[in-house]
């Protein structure tokens, strides 16, 4: 059973996802973007805030906040080359193909940025 603390922690961390998924979506509907940029700006907005939230101990770190943008910028490098080179005709991704992409990127920018922002408290001093 949760205490209250844990479950009203659970619940502004949703709203927050769903905050940033709505805004998403929003900006898309607003802007008017094409499919394979809304589906790459979706992606990457539920990839990133799910990261933020679920690194939430890493948050009072100048450290974590520069290899967020770090892994944003790198994300951005790969995926943009990658939805420009689709047809303009794309009708879009079959959602279902988001997850297991999702889950790999995710798992390996929670490592880097978790490794990334944690060296200093491990004593480490290396530049990455």
């Amino acid at each position: 059973m949760q205490n209250s603390e844990s479950t009203s922690s659970s619940l502004r961390e949703g709203i927050f996802v769903f905050g940033v998924l709505t805004l998403t979506v929003a900006l898309v509907e607003v802007l008017r973007l094409p499919q394979k940029w809304a589906d790459a700006t979706v992606y990457s907005a539920i990839l990133f805030g799910v990261l933020v939230v679920a690194l939430r101990t890493g948050w009072s770190r100048t450290r974590f906040w520069s290899s967020v943008t770090l892994a944003f910028i790198l994300h951005c490098l790969f995926i943009v080359p990658i939805v420009y080179s689709l047809p303009a005709s794309w009708q879009g991704i079959p959602k279902l193909y988001f997850f297991p992409a999702g889950l790999i990127e995710g798992i390996v920018l929670m490592g880097a940025i978790w490794s990334r922002t944690s060296e200093l408290t491990r004593g480490k001093h290396t530049s990455v």
